[in-house]
This record gives C-alpha cells, structure tokens and sequence, in this order.
C-alpha cells in the first residue's frame, strides 16, 4: 500500500508531473473496481482517476462505459438500470477468470474505501444518451454530496468533458476543484484564455497537447494534466510539453518512465 501522505493541491510547474492511474490500475485488473484501485495504491501513485455515473434510481455508480455489455448485461445503459441490478453483474470476469466475482461500486463505497488515502479524480460521464440536462446536474450535486459528507472536497478533482456540467458544479460546490477534459484545443490564445479561466486546471488528450498551451495555463496559475499515456513515447510527450500529471492504466509503468524520462531542467 502507498503510505505517503496525500500531497498539497497540483499546482503549474511541478518538478516531476504527477502519477495518476488510469480507471485505478487498470493494466492489471479491471479497471473501477475494488481490485484496480488497490493495485494503484501498491505503485507510487499521486491520484487515481475513475468514472462516475448514475443508476436509473439516482445512485451514482463507478464505471466507465455507457452500458453494462463488457459485464454481460446486453446493451442496456448503466442510466436505465437500478442499483439493486447493477451490483450483481460481475465486473471482473471480462478481465480475467481470477478476477470472478468483482462488483461494480457506489460511489459512496468508493469514497469510504479510498478516500483520504490519495487523490481522486472523479470524472463525471455526461453523455446525451443519458436523459437530460437536468439529469447530469442531478448525478453531478448527488457526486458532490457524497463528497461533502465525507469531508473530502480536499483531495478531490472534479473532471469532465462538459463545461456545462463543470460550471453547475461550481455554482452547487465553489470550494471544488473543477478540471475540463480537452480532445482539442482551441487555436487562438484568447480561446485557450476563456476555456482555462473558470477551470482549476485542464486535462488534455496527449495527441493534441503542445507546450504552446501548458506555457499559457502556467502563466494563469492552471496546472494541465493528461491523458492517457500508456508508452514511452507518450510519457516522453507529455513531459516535453510541460504536463503536470500524467495518467496511464499501469502507474507503476508510468512512475518508472517518469523517472526516466526526466527532461533536462526539471
């Protein structure tokens, strides 16, 4: 187990980005589940990152995809299904025999397992399939409540690809640290000013990071983070660029090349 103390908020210009392991440690168990975030915490991590969504009875659930087909539940979404149904698919066999038996978590159980013990990074999966508007503003005040009770707004980050959802966030929770999910960004400095400035920090697709963008967030006060480096080439990237964190499915993978990959000067 990682028994190093939770480290201050990320902040631009670390010395050495982040470890951040992907879905937990998703490279050797399947990814969100008990089995995954425990495999994290025996690697060098600073954070994990995992998905959260909700059940079609309002509870918020780890898992990444849209529906329940990887756990042999068919087609149907996560959104239209109950929890009481949800926690008996197994969420491990698709991984490996070994893992047989493994159960998707609540996010309250998620939150009383390994909260406080790292950082976590909670992306909420907002997709259109799923209802409404109305719908991820009622998963993401459910997701910040969870967090609230347990006191663990502190330790967590907030991400998710919608600044929409981003922004109720911070009218519900203005002590949470919100992170936007970038695929692209915008071609001109003023755009990169205006998606940066509300955000806490941005976590970027590797495939489009440039420094150009890491230089101008740094010179606002933002951290970037990004995703998902699971390759020496990727890891070499994203530190060339200047990222803060980064995120793998294998952190200890990740760790190693960090330490190896070190750019001179940093």
């Amino acid at each position: 187990m990682n028994g190093n103390p939770i480290r201050p908020p990320i902040r631009p210009g670390e010395p050495l980005p982040w470890v951040i392991a992907h879905r937990g440690n998703s490279a050797e168990a399947p990814e969100n589940t008990a089995a995954a975030f425990d495999a994290a915490l025996e690697a060098p991590i600073d954070g994990i990152e995992l998905d959260v969504q909700m059940s079609a009875d309002g509870v918020p659930v780890i898992h990444h995809d849209a529906t329940v087909g990887k756990l042999g539940g068919g087609r149907r979404r996560v959104s239209a299904l109950p929890w009481s149904e949800l926690r008996r698919l197994d969420a491990g066999e698709w991984k490996s025999p070994r893992f047989r038996g493994e159960r998707l978590l609540s996010l309250s159980e998620l939150l009383d397992r390994w909260g406080g013990r790292t950082w976590l990074l909670l992306e909420i999966k907002a997709r259109p399939g799923d209802r409404d508007p109305a719908w991820h503003r009622s998963l993401t005040e459910r997701t910040i409540d969870d967090v609230r009770r347990r006191k663990l707004e502190s330790s967590v980050l907030l991400l998710c690809f919608d600044e929409e959802v981003l922004a109720v966030a911070r009218r519900y929770a203005p002590r949470i640290r919100t992170v936007r999910n970038l695929e692209r960004l915008p071609r001109s400095e003023s755009r990169m000013r205006d998606v940066l400035t509300p955000l806490f920090a941005a976590s970027v697709d590797v495939r489009t990071l440039h420094s150009r963008f890491v230089d101008l967030a740094h010179r606002m006060g933002k951290p970037v983070l990004c995703y998902t480096c699971n390759h020496r080439g990727t890891v070499e990237r994203a530190m060339a660029a200047g990222t803060d964190a980064i995120m793998a499915n294998d952190p200890g993978k990740l760790a190693s090349l960090v330490r190896d990959s070190r750019p001179a000067g940093r």
